[in-house]
């Protein structure tokens, strides 16, 4: 009898232990697909000049790539005139892991109160982006982000502000 109850005891654990594995294997295979939800171009409020009517931001495309040769797109904004932002001032923005940027383009308005030009960009695979999105990506697309604004448009790395 002891025996009997310790073998369903055993099937039912190796049972239990087979379930908590698939599930674990399950959300190993589909991490990606639970983090990144990228939306594709032409999905989102794209007209530039919509967006800079809403914003109160001058916006222009920009393009740059990753060193593992991703072509990645942002905005660089720049405001029509906020209180207390110089020229000097830049914030490097990154909409999140949902949508595109254009589905972002309300906080240019909320941005640019807080940071005078910006490049807002995106991971790949999002809006005008190419290619899949990724952790690794994230880092390759932050320092392409960073490498465009010191080497394309001159912004002097300096001093690190939060925003208020």
């Amino acid at each position: 009898m002891v025996a009997g109850i310790r073998r369903r005891l055993v099937r039912w654990l190796v049972a239990l232990a087979l379930v908590c594995a698939t599930i674990v294997a399950g959300a190993m295979l589909l991490e990606r697909q639970m983090i990144y939800f990228p939306t594709r171009y032409p999905d989102g409020l794209w007209a530039l000049e919509d967006v800079t009517r809403h914003s109160g931001c001058t916006l222009e495309d920009c393009f740059f790539g990753t060193e593992d040769g991703i072509r990645l797109h942002g905005w660089w904004c720049r405001p029509a005139h906020a209180e207390g932002v110089t020229a000097d001032m830049v914030l490097l923005w990154f909409h999140g892991n949902a949508g595109n940027l254009s589905h972002r383009a309300d906080l240019n308005a909320a941005a640019r109160e807080d940071a005078g030009t910006g490049v807002h960009r995106r991971l790949p695979g999002y809006g005008r982006s190419e290619g899949r999105p990724s952790e690794k990506g994230l880092y390759l697309d932050a320092e392409a982000a960073w490498r465009y604004l010191t080497n394309e448009r001159k912004v002097a790395p300096g001093e690190d502000r939060a925003a208020r």
